[in-house]
């Protein structure tokens, strides 16, 4: 596919490239003068202090992106989390201390359940020197996330002896205790299992066995893993030693076979549930399967593998996906080929109407997007309308990609198509647009601004009351 490109200007302050070469604050002046905006948040609401703070870039850097207009020490960026959660989970104290002095908010709960100090053990922060100046800063380190877990069990899959967070037992944190749903430290531990520690833990009396309120045992929740980190077979021919029940689903009807397809790459993991009597086809109360969680994350070698082992290819999950569609949306050109190559269907429509196209439109911006287009130019039907009505215009919009306007207009999609709500892909841009230019790029695609919404709205109406649009100039759209 010819790559079309889209004429928006990047900000180079919301790249985290830009924040790993610790820039000095004459080339963040510098970028500033060229009309960057300092304070912008991009699309998963990381903005340029937060990158800085991930990317240890100088104190004093940091220090002068706070004093900038927008970078309130209380500013909400990505998952909800202000300016001392990112520094707690860097464990850099001297921040954490300045955004403290200059009225940081402590109560704050982010949008995963967790507080400052629940964050900064959920990263592996083991410095007893930061818990003790939380403990100072009405960052009370007894305190636990919405889950019911304290600062003890979110470093359990973090350390290599207990004895790390005797500074914790000191200040009156029990080895003993539990999250809301029964989950002991034991069960904290094995989503990274080390196994000396896990030995440990017995030892000092922590029932390897316990079974949550979910219905999850030790070896559900190895299958877990943690993030990037898959446990290798050794833990479960660890863990079944200890008569901990293999064949498990918990109360969704998840079962340890639905988690590893996530990401574990090694078959012999596989091997080692489906020949303990894991079903291979099993749904879980959201209808997913095994083959659709590895269809969406994982790589060929395991699709493969639970293929031969009788998994169903067109299976579909409670809104009708298939493991086809969500490969088409999150995967890589390869994997959607070798499901094609296997006869996965393609004539197919979620619960909502939408067919392969929506799932391929949901990939644009991702490096594999043109590859996968080329797989399914000939075999799909752009024309036909998704969910709602829309049509490709409108996905375009929805996705703000200049690059899928383009596609519409050669793909001959109608720039006035009017869907379900009554709405123009011209009317929908000037509802959601965060900036007059790509209100014009609809435009040049031919949308008409005498078309009004079934409660008599114009697309300028529409923009009037946009609120990113706000002291924008939006005079175009007067028709």
């Amino acid at each position: 596919m010819t790559s079309l490109i889209g004429f928006a200007q990047k900000n180079p302050f919301t790249e985290r490239d830009y924040w790993t070469k610790n820039p000095s604050i004459k080339s963040i002046k510098a970028d500033m003068a060229k009309g960057h905006d300092i304070s912008t948040l991009s699309s998963n609401s990381f903005d340029a202090t937060t990158w800085a703070i991930l990317n240890d870039v100088d104190l004093e850097t940091i220090l002068f992106l706070l004093e900038q207009k927008g970078n309130g020490v209380n500013k909400l960026t990505h998952d909800g989390r202000t300016y001392l959660f990112w520094a707690a989970y860097k464990g850099n104290i001297k921040l954490m201390d300045h955004l403290l002095k200059n009225g940081a908010k402590t109560d704050l709960v982010d949008d995963h359940g967790n507080i400052v100090q629940t964050f900064a053990a959920g990263a592996g922060q083991k410095d007893p020197k930061l818990y003790a100046f939380m403990q100072k800063n009405n960052l009370p380190i007894k305190a636990t996330n919405r889950n019911g877990a304290n600062v003890l069990l979110l470093l359990m899959s973090h350390l290599e002896k207990v004895n790390e967070i005797d500074f914790l037992i000191k200040a009156g944190l029990d080895l003993k205790s539990t999250d809301h749903d029964g989950n002991n430290a034991f069960m904290y531990a094995v989503r990274k299992g080390n196994i000396s520690l896990l030995k440990e833990l017995i030892q000092e009396g922590i029932n390897p066995k316990v079974v949550n309120e979910k219905g999850e045992n030790a070896i559900f929740m190895a299958s877990y893993g943690a993030r990037g980190y898959s446990n290798p077979i050794k833990v479960y021919q660890f863990l079944n030693k200890l008569n901990i029940e293999t064949n498990i689903s918990n109360s969704e009807k998840t079962t340890p076979l639905h988690n590893i397809a996530r990401g574990t790459k090694d078959t012999e993991i596989f091997d080692f549930f489906i020949n303990k009597g894991v079903d291979v086809n099993q749904q879980n109360q959201k209808g997913q399967t095994a083959l659709m969680n590895a269809s969406a994350y994982n790589d060929i070698s395991v699709i493969e593998y639970l293929l031969k082992k009788d998994a169903e290819i067109n299976l579909a999950n409670q809104n009708k996906q298939t493991a086809l569609m969500l490969a088409t949306q999150r995967n890589s050109a390869e994997v959607v080929k070798f499901l094609l190559e296997k006869d996965a269907k393609i004539d197919i429509k979620d619960k909502k109407g939408n067919t392969l196209v929506y799932y391929l439109i949901q990939a644009e911006g991702s490096k594999a997007f043109d590859k996968k287009y080329d797989l399914l130019v000939n075999k799909i039907n752009f024309k036909g309308l998704q969910a709602n009505r829309n049509n490709l215009y409108h996905l375009a919009v929805e996705k703000k990609s200049e690059k899928l306007l383009d596609l519409a207009k050669k793909h001959q999609a109608k720039i006035n198509q009017v869907n379900q709500n009554g709405l123009t892909p011209l009317h929908l841009a000037s509802m959601t647009a965060q900036n007059p230019e790509f209100i014009k790029a609809v435009l040049k695609h031919g949308a008409k601004l005498n078309i009004k919404t079934d409660f008599d709205e114009s697309a300028y109406d529409l923009a009037s009351q946009n609120e990113m649009l706000k002291g924008q100039d939006i005079s175009f759209l007067k028709s």
